[in-house]
């Protein structure tokens, strides 16, 4: 029971200032956090914790495309921020290595 505890003090203290949603768009209080929230917010990006390697094509990146940019996936909500971009030989894709905020990259 300790770590239950320790879970609903990390929601208390992450929700609000990371300003976490619902799966419609909502901004949820830390009271309303469901086990999917819990799983989106904390759990998934901790099972990857060295981040994901991610193919994109050359014309879906912006020309601002830097490291520390944040990198969205709407169909799926994953978050995440940039930590290197490289092009890909012989493609006309980008690697974007991305450490994951919240949610799980999918490929698409």
């Amino acid at each position: 029971l300790k770590q239950l505890g320790q879970v609903q003090a990390e929601v208390a203290a992450r929700c609000t200032v990371e300003a976490w949603e619902d799966r419609k768009g909502h901004v949820l209080r830390p009271e309303q956090v469901n086990l999917y929230d819990l799983n989106h917010y904390i759990i998934l990006p901790q099972t990857v914790p060295a981040g994901v390697w991610i193919i994109a094509a050359q014309q879906r990146l912006p020309g601002t495309a830097r490291n520390g940019c944040e990198v969205l996936q709407a169909s799926t909500r994953a978050r995440g921020k940039l930590l290197a971009l490289e092009e890909v030989t012989g493609d006309a894709g980008m690697a974007l290595h991305v450490q994951v905020l919240a949610g799980q990259f999918a490929e698409c």
